[in-house]
């Protein structure tokens, strides 16, 4: 049995084949290295292919060739701002993500993919998965269409593909991302290389910050017990705030270095965010294991070396 992860050089996609790898699970890792980094796997014992999931006949080769049952599909555009000069790859999304149901429909192969809390940016906290959402952007339609494919694929065919709407995670494996990455990381980063941490308004907004290894853990559980095509908040339940970040950043690394306030120049900015996980804990038994405080500490031991 051999487990397909689209995405699988970028963040979270590496962390799971890391995962999946120790675990002792043969594993196909494809990437098409838009944002992914085929480094992020150096040393990883698995299959290791540059292409992508838009790719239909690629993806019915690796899946006949290596016995696929299970798909990971993490790969896509995965930030709003990257459909900022071609809206229109909400359909690259969307066609790469009815690739994987059509062959998960002819090879009965289960599926668990990423979706997003961004589907949340028009609702109030905490966010729970019955709420109506309403996309406002490209990233978010895409996302609302790929769950509503996978529901359409389950009542028609019988495909079990679960989604993960995740919650601003953070963690390793970051670094190709750049201006992509957490705000986490990316203040680590400045106060690591002593430069003062840029904060949109007074830095009260907050966000229910997730460390990849729960995200990984969630998905692996959501594969092993989700069934039928459900959608499921993966974040803390807990939120922090940009300052709070900052300061806990300066402690860890002993520093003192000051954000910067700026005037907010994003339209439709979200203020906050805020998981209700409550179906998840239900329904897989997962809950997240990383406080935040504890992920303040990996990342800097990853990033800086300092334990």
């Amino acid at each position: 049995m051999t487990e397909l992860v689209t995405g699988g050089f970028g963040f979270i996609g590496s962390n799971l084949v890391q995962r999946l790898v120790a675990d002792g699970k043969k594993v196909v890792a494809l990437d098409n290295e838009f944002l992914g980094t085929i480094k992020n796997l150096d040393g990883i014992n698995c299959t290791k292919i540059k292409g992508s999931a838009e790719d239909a006949a690629l993806l019915k080769k690796l899946v006949e060739e290596h016995g696929i049952t299970r798909i990971y599909h993490l790969a896509g555009y995965s930030s709003a701002p990257m459909f900022n000069n071609n809206t229109r790859r909400f359909m690259n999304n969307l066609n790469a993500f009815v690739n994987v149901l059509e062959l998960a429909a002819a090879k009965k192969i289960k599926v668990v993919y990423a979706s997003t809390s961004s589907l949340y940016a028009r609702c109030k906290k905490p966010y729970c998965e019955d709420m109506r959402i309403i996309p406002g952007t490209p990233y978010e339609l895409s996302k609302y269409l790929m769950e509503s494919s996978a529901q359409m694929y389950n009542a028609y065919f019988g495909v079990d593909a679960n989604g993960a709407r995740f919650f601003s995670v953070y963690g390793p494996h970051e670094t190709h991302k750049g201006t992509y990455a957490n705000n986490v990381t990316q203040f680590l980063w400045d106060i690591q290389n002593n430069r003062q941490p840029i904060l949109y308004g007074d830095g009260t907004q907050t966000r229910d910050f997730t460390y990849v290894g729960d995200i990984v853990n969630a998905l692996v559980m959501i594969m092993e017990k989700g069934k039928g095509a459900e959608v499921y908040n993966i974040g803390t339940g807990k939120e922090y705030s940009f300052n709070q970040i900052v300061a806990m950043l300066n402690i860890e690394l002993g520093t003192d270095i000051k954000p910067k306030h700026i005037p907010n120049p994003l339209k439709n900015y979200v203020q906050n965010t805020l998981s209700d996980i409550s179906k998840i804990k239900r329904e897989i038994g997962w809950q997240p294991k990383v406080s935040f405080e504890e992920g303040i500490k990996k990342i800097v031991e990853f990033y800086c070396g300092k334990k």
